[in-house]
């Protein structure tokens, strides 16, 4: 991703087995590099069955440094106990260069 950009971020769990995201009581993706981060849900996500896209604004991608960037999808459903929660393990997204640092 280039910062300063929108495109549609994907993030696809491999082997999903018998997992369906869209059965999922909610659905949450973080952007983290260092301290910083950006949760997205509700209806800032698209879901599907092993995979969940999001768009950061301008504003947001720019918050982001160039460099590597962690993603992680978070889901919460119904179990036996009450609410469960599970999480993939991180993917690395790469932060690229804006020459025209600002909002257009």
């Amino acid at each position: 991703m280039i910062r300063g950009t929108t495109p549609t971020i994907t993030i696809t769990i491999r082997n999903p087995g018998e997992l369906d995201l869209t059965l999922a009581e909610a659905v949450y993706v973080t952007i983290r590099q260092g301290k910083h981060s950006v949760t997205k849900t509700g209806s800032d996500i698209d879901v599907e069955t092993a995979a969940v896209s999001f768009w950061l604004t301008q504003e947001e991608s720019l918050t982001f440094r160039e460099g590597r960037a962690e993603a992680q999808i978070n889901w919460t459903y119904h179990g036996p106990d009450g609410i469960g929660r599970e999480a993939t393990k991180w993917t690395a997204i790469m932060i690229d260069r804006q020459l025209l640092e600002r909002v257009v």
